[in-house]
């Protein structure tokens, strides 16, 4: 086995390093930074290994010399120590089956001791008994090479699973230890407002990645221009230009649009709110509602109710596969809205129902979600309706959240644009197109107001 040390100015020249000296099959078992740079030692084993470990000579374990094969990897769970030793067994094991794939049948035959000496039967041999054995023999090899080479086949796959698997550990590793780096050093380019101006965009409640991505931003400035204040001004006006955002009002214009998301996030209210703008401008012609949501306990009668209230035709969907046809009965309409039910990621209904809004070709979904949800469970509920290509989101119940950090970093962390907040159950007033600028504003505001919270004295009762 060679292992080799390599040292370069970053991550990117190190990795040069290892596969131009040991090639693609060269294995990393530690990365550190040192004080010359990014420090990597690899690894790669001779091609010659022994035909096949006898039972009792155990498998000697995999060295490792640094104590970062100790670190449990983000992406498997598992030590590197851990890893490299599971590899190691899987190659022998194929090895050794390979090893016994190449025997020839005579060497087969030679170790099936049972079969020499099976007992000959009552019927008369035929005077050359030799070809009917040789024929059995060779049948019987046969069918062992085909599971054989079935076994080698699943080892292979095994083994690029495990090495896919230790890359990508070791890419985590790397990229969460340049990513330190790069925090550290711009930190220390804007010392001594960078620290303070981290604190208080931290008081925000934005998460850690959104954070450093404004701090590593600041880097450009230089620090001897700009006092706290002004520095503070900046970093934030560079977080409201992280935040994806249409600055016009889509659905003013009319089209078919989809309001999907889970359960209980304000989309039948975004809808109510929405249509009433629209009858107010429009009349109540222009204007027809669509649910697909037949699961919900009186779901369907609250969109019943909002239509009688507003005059506007009320379709219920039992069929989704009449979607289609039922959109092409209200084409005189300059707006349709469809409130679909609300369904989790792991929901069996979820993609029925994506699909079936996929077939119809005009139709725009929007992905609603909730202010006041924490940050995993609105990047859960994204995902889940990742497939459906939402074209804008609308982020509801601004008036129940204490912090919008997760929101925004939501926002600034995913390519999905914002169109709409909504912040009270008022239909239509607590509806409106927001920049993000405006956003970031009132994430301010709620985060003054909790500090105020935090320093007034309690009462006694």
């Amino acid at each position: 086995m060679q292992t080799k040390r390599f040292v370069a100015a970053d991550m990117r020249r190190a990795l040069a390093l290892v596969r131009d000296e040991l090639g693609d099959d060269a294995m990393i078992l530690s990365t550190q930074r040192t004080g010359k740079g990014v420090e990597i030692i690899a690894t790669l084993e001779d091609q010659a290994m022994p035909a096949k470990p006898t039972a009792a000579s155990p498998v000697p374990p995999v060295r490792q010399t640094v104590t970062e094969a100790n670190r449990i990897g983000p992406a498997s769970g598992k030590t590197q120590e851990e890893l490299a030793l599971e590899l190691e067994m899987a190659r022998r094991r194929m090895l050794a089956v390979q090893q016994q794939e190449n025997m020839t049948i005579g060497e087969w035959a030679d170790r099936q001791p049972a079969a020499r000496q099976r007992p000959s039967s009552t019927k008369p041999f035929s005077s050359n008994p030799q070809p009917a054995v040789a024929n059995a023999a060779a049948l019987t090899a046969s069918r062992e090479v085909a599971e054989e080479s079935q076994q080698i086949r699943q080892l292979q796959d095994e083994i690029a699973s495990m090495r896919s698997l230790f890359q990508q550990q070791l890419t985590l590793m790397a990229e969460a230890q340049e990513r330190q780096y790069q925090d550290q050093q711009a930190t220390q380019a804007i010392i001594p407002i960078a620290s303070e101006i981290k604190k208080r965009l931290e008081q925000l409640g934005l998460t850690r990645a959104c954070n450093d991505q404004v701090i590593r931003s600041l880097r450009s400035i230089d620090d001897s221009s700009m006092n706290e204040a002004t520095l503070w001004v900046e970093s934030l006006a560079r977080l409201a230009r992280k935040i994806p955002a249409i600055t016009n009002d889509p659905v003013a214009t009319g089209g078919i649009y989809a309001f999907l998301g889970t359960t209980g996030v304000g989309k039948t209210t975004t809808i109510a709110k929405l249509a009433a703008r629209h009858v107010m401008e429009h009349g109540p012609d222009q204007v027809a509602l669509l649910t697909t949501d037949t699961f919900r306990i009186a779901a369907h009668d609250q969109l019943r109710s909002l239509g009688r209230i507003l005059n506007v035709h009320v379709k219920v969907v039992d069929n989704l596969q009449d979607l289609p046809q039922i959109l092409a009965g209200f084409s005189k309409q300059t707006l349709v809205l469809i409130d679909t039910p609300g369904m989790g990621y792991n929901d069996p209904l979820l993609k029925d129902h994506l699909t079936a809004l996929s077939r119809c070709r005009h139709v725009q979904n929007c992905l609603v979600l909730s202010a006041n949800s924490q940050y995993q469970m609105m990047q859960a509920s994204l995902h889940s309706y990742r497939i459906a290509n939402p074209r804008f989101c609308v982020m509801t119940k601004l008036d129940e959240c204490a912090s919008l950090g997760d929101a925004i970093s939501l926002l600034t962390a995913n390519d999905l644009a914002l169109a709409y907040i909504t912040n009270g159950q008022s239909v239509p007033d607590d509806l409106a197109v927001i920049k993000p600028h405006q956003l970031v504003s009132k994430a301010v505001a709620l985060s003054k107001m909790a500090d105020q919270l935090k320093t007034q004295p309690s009462q006694s009762v």
